[in-house]
């Protein structure tokens, strides 16, 4: 079933955004997709879905996981470790099972943007939380966090040399994020998307398998802006 949950990569951010991560990187938005749609195929529990016609999808390019540069292992072994705890608190911040996906729905860009990015932020807050990884106000317990980032990069032993200084970074990035109006901490949202790029920019040269590609998804990730208080 194709929707434009899957589509999130292509997002133009052109309204006011959940402070933090402000959903400009159409590459980490791809993995925020997956993982929506991860949440939605175990609610269904692998049954047959029927794709929508052609003229059903609005959100444009195809729908598939950026080829990484490097660390592949890492990301999908997060993934996965991450699955059951994300649906846990995507049920408790939304009182939902599964994410809603009817049919000509952009979550990100049609009216109800704001609500949907602001349920993703307190989900990452959640599942920090859970992990043990942030604190009550949602924001990160250092020592936790670097010794996360350490056991995560053990996937990939070549990262070896730039654990310390790709973690410190992004904790040093993170710093300044607080709640705003009474919503979620976005810490730990900005905390993942910084992960994700820094390492991606850092990959050894021998462990970049198609550089062609690469160069292209580095290209992208630098040219957009952090993301921002607002």
């Amino acid at each position: 079933m194709i929707y434009c949950w899957s589509n999130i990569a292509f997002v133009i951010v052109a309204a006011a955004t959940v402070s933090g991560y402000s959903f400009d990187n159409s590459e980490f938005n791809q993995f925020l997709a997956n993982d929506l749609d991860d949440l939605y195929s175990n609610f269904l529990h692998h049954r047959a879905r029927r794709a929508p016609p052609p003229e059903d999808d609005r959100c444009g390019p195809p729908r598939h996981r950026p080829k990484l540069c490097c660390a592949e292992e890492v990301f999908k072994a997060m993934h996965e470790a991450d699955r059951d705890i994300k649906q846990l608190c995507f049920k408790e911040i939304t009182g939902m099972d599964r994410p809603e996906k009817p049919p000509h729905f952009d979550p990100f860009r049609c009216e109800n943007m704001e609500k949907h990015r602001s349920e993703i932020n307190c989900v990452f807050q959640c599942v920090a939380q859970k992990k043990g990884l942030a604190d009550d106000s949602g924001n990160v317990i250092e020592d936790e966090y670097m010794k996360y980032v350490k056991e995560l990069l053990a996937e990939a032993p070549y990262m070896n040399s730039m654990v310390d200084k790709i973690a410190q970074d992004c904790l040093k990035e993170a710093d300044t994020e607080e709640a705003s109006d009474g919503g979620c901490n976005p810490t730990a949202i900005k905390l993942a998307h910084c992960l994700f790029r820094d390492i991606q920019l850092n990959c050894p040269e021998d462990q970049i398998e198609d550089k062609q590609s690469c160069e292209m998804l580095q290209e992208r990730l630098k040219s957009g802006p952090p993301p921002q208080s607002r």
